[in-house]
């Protein structure tokens, strides 16, 4: 599931492998990347799966650092996208949301998509 609104956005899926700690830089920062696997949905139909590169700092990071592979998470954050050129020499984008809330769901728990075709109603 993906809601936007403005360059925030809402994720819920999930994680197709552990997340992966790290501090960078020389006050040791805490930072957290992993990847987030969510159905798209139109209407209440899965139209296919998307996957968001997410990155957590500080106390977020801490606490996104216990996510493993397989668990449901949910995710808000800001939306950024990086532009950057491959080895063969084309660009591309990149595009992660910066974690400002993120949760682990409970055992079990089912993502229901929205009607909402991605959108928040006004």
């Amino acid at each position: 599931m993906q809601i936007k609104q403005g360059d925030h956005e809402v994720i819920c899926g999930i994680l197709p492998r552990d997340a992966e700690f790290q501090t960078v830089g020389a006050k040791e920062t805490p930072l957290c990347k992993f990847s987030v696997k969510y159905d798209e949905a139109q209407n209440g139909a899965v139209k296919e799966a998307k996957w968001r590169n997410c990155i957590a700092w500080f106390d977020k990071a801490n606490y996104c650092s216990l996510f493993k592979k397989g668990d449901t998470v949910f995710v808000c954050g800001k939306v950024e996208s990086k532009e950057y050129t491959k080895r063969d020499g084309e660009k591309a984008t990149s595009i992660e949301n910066i974690v400002e809330f993120a949760t682990k769901m409970p055992s079990g728990f089912t993502v229901v998509s929205n009607d909402y075709g991605g959108e928040l109603p006004d």
